[in-house]
């Protein structure tokens, strides 16, 4: 599951690089790099980039469903039973 995840994220980060090389080409075209107005283009990058990680969560839950459903682990975790031969360490009360 790590490295289908680490796929998606790799994948969804073009979003946020894209929209921030054109912020920056706005920016510079402008020159407004270092004066005050160019405040703006901070401020909506950060909103955008955090609407960005909102839609990124809700579709790599999707994914991880459709990865489960495909490699037949979905639902897993409740299908598991103890294992007979393990008995695990002996833990001392206080």
């Amino acid at each position: 599951m790590y490295f289908a995840w680490l796929g998606f994220y790799s994948a969804s980060l073009a979003v946020p690089t894209v929209l921030g090389l054109l912020l920056e080409a706005y920016q510079a075209h402008r020159g407004s790099l270092d004066s005050a107005e160019g405040g703006w283009v901070g401020v909506a990058y950060t909103a955008a980039v955090a609407c960005w990680a909102a839609c990124y969560l809700e579709a790599w839950r999707g994914e991880q469903r459709a990865c489960g459903a495909k490699w037949g682990t979905l639902g897993g975790e409740t299908a598991e039973c103890n294992r007979p031969e393990f008995h695990g360490d002996v833990q001392e009360k206080w």
